[in-house]
This record gives C-alpha cells, structure tokens and sequence, in this order.
C-alpha cells in the first residue's frame, strides 16, 4: 500500500515539473531575443519524450542539494512503479514533506 501511495504522491509531483518545464518553454520560445531562446529553441524539447530529469534540470538548478533528492526518489518510484519490493521507502510522511519543499522550490 504504501508503495502505491509513493507513485501517486510522487506523480503528482512530476506533473508539478511538467507544468513549470512546459511554462519555461513556452516563455523561451515565444520571446523574439535569441539570447533567451537559446538552448531551449530545439527539437528535443518539443513533445511527449522529453525526460523528466532534463525536465528538472531546466527547472531546478542541478547543482541545488534538492535536485539529487528528487534523482533517488524518482528511482525508487520508478522501481515501484514496476512491482519492485526489494528497496526502502521510508515515511510516507517524510515524502510528502519533501514534495511540499521540492514543489516551492520550482517557484523560484
């Protein structure tokens, strides 16, 4: 149970930086000076297949501490997600707390 209630936590999260990652480039692309375009002005950032952690790194310093956090929590949704038992999930509390701080994070 509380496997299942870490992917739908932490796929909330992961709309959270979609929506902030599509934001991002809609601004980037929409602004007429290239300086501000640049890097974001290609073709793999268009479309479904964009990876979440280049989605984060667009969003969220990678260097920040948060960003390597989110990294293994998303590992271990992923292994979840796919009938993984075998790593620890810790409280679920902890997580939601973690999310709320992450998701103020992608604010700023």
């Amino acid at each position: 149970m509380e496997r299942s209630i870490l992917v739908l936590m932490f796929g909330q999260f992961e709309q959270a930086v979609n929506r902030t990652f599509e934001a991002a480039l809609e601004s980037r692309l929409s602004n007429p000076d290239w300086r501000h375009r640049r890097g974001w002005d290609i073709s793999a950032l268009r479309g479904r297949k964009v990876a979440f952690e280049t989605k984060l790194a667009l969003v969220l310093d990678s260097r920040h501490p948060a960003f390597s956090e989110i990294m293994r929590t998303y590992a271990i949704r992923n292994h979840c997600a796919h009938g993984g038992m075998s790593q620890a999930i810790g409280s679920i509390g902890a997580l939601l707390a973690n999310l709320y701080s992450w998701r103020v994070l992608l604010t700023h």
